[in-house]
């Protein structure tokens, strides 16, 4: 069954741990946008 509720809460959680992720990584690493931007390819890749 297709479930636009759950579906909706999950893509926002995602987008949360995304973000939290990609700060987290710039944060490591230094504030470099080329990482930062293949961080963001790597993740809708995934």
């Amino acid at each position: 069954m297709y479930t636009p509720q759950k579906t909706v809460s999950q893509t926002v959680m995602q987008l949360k741990w995304k973000r939290a992720f990609i700060i987290t990584q710039l944060t490591q690493f230094g504030p470099s946008q080329h990482y930062g931007h293949a961080g963001r390819i790597m993740l809708k890749l995934r």
